[in-house]
């Protein structure tokens, strides 16, 4: 169950990041690029970890071309770059599944609320700016 929950968690982040602009370039996004690499469940579905790009600007970050990420994004991977998850998990007396399940549950009321006008996705990203930095 965890895996097809992690799956629908990546695909939700995706269709989060295309349904907005560029943060580079203002165009329509067409992928999310992980600020923290993916492979850090515990970034992997945070969507301040996650930049708004087009393909062709994905491509440019990946070759070092072009640095689209805001200063605070600058920051925040050099200061969590290196967080475990399980140090996490036991922080918040949770187990991996619930984690994922609450990240689920959360990105499919971000897609839902954005599809629908209830937010914005700069607002979305403040509100976990907030949370993470209390």
């Amino acid at each position: 169950m965890s895996q097809y929950k992690e799956n629908e968690c990546d695909k939700l982040v995706q269709q989060i990041a295309t349904s907005v602009i560029s943060q580079w370039s203002g165009r329509p996004a067409e992928c999310g690029h992980h600020i923290i690499h993916r492979g850090s469940i515990l970034w992997r579905w945070r969507l301040m970890n996650i930049a708004p790009l087009t393909v062709e600007e994905h491509a440019m970050t990946h070759a070092g071309l072009l640095n689209p990420l805001f200063d605070w994004q600058k920051e925040m991977f050099q200061n969590h770059r290196h967080d475990l998850l399980e140090r996490y998990l036991n922080e918040h007396n949770l187990i991996r599944e619930e984690f994922v399940n609450q990240a689920y549950d959360y990105l499919k009321q971000v897609k839902y609320d954005i599809e629908h006008g209830l937010t914005k996705w700069e607002d979305v990203i403040k509100k976990e700016r907030a949370k993470w930095e209390d």
